[in-house]
């Protein structure tokens, strides 16, 4: 079996330095490490939970988002000292989050009624909720968009 020149230098980087570099800046710069269900953001960990992200800062709880996108945004902003926009996306996510569920209840309960008037007023609501859900949605993302990295 062959063996690479490149194995056989002796060579070696100085991991120390370069982790103390990268800790040393993790309060100030987003760096952004996506693992599937967590993400961390700079000293910020985003872990997904049944299906919410909850946002942790030194294994404290800071927030729950029901958006993977408006967890890490909420980090950025944090870390650049906007917190004018971290409550701003978590407003968003919530009108988001209350969207989903009520499109939810009334979908389900216009197929459980018997009714024909409640079928159709939980088709209106299911509807209203829906296009609620969709321009919350448009609204955070064209935020998330224009947000100031510094």
């Amino acid at each position: 079996m062959a063996t690479s020149t490149i194995t056989k230098k002796k060579k070696q980087v100085a991991f120390n330095k370069v982790k103390d570099f990268v800790q040393s800046r993790l309060d100030k710069t987003p760096l952004i490490v996506d693992n599937g269900d967590t993400v961390r953001v700079g000293n910020y960990k985003c872990q997904q939970t049944n299906g919410e992200w909850e946002v942790l800062l030194k294994n404290k709880h800071k927030a729950i988002f029901t958006l993977k996108g408006s967890a890490v945004a909420y980090c950025i902003a944090l870390i650049n000292n906007q917190e004018t926009d971290a409550k701003t996306i978590l407003q968003y996510d919530t009108s988001y989050s209350r969207a989903v569920e009520n499109a939810y209840i009334y979908g389900v309960r216009q197929k459980t009624s018997h009714d024909q008037f409640k079928k159709e007023l939980m088709w209106i609501r299911h509807q209203d909720s829906v296009y609620k859900m969709a321009s919350v949605r448009s609204q955070l993302t064209s935020f998330l968009r224009n947000i100031k990295l510094t």
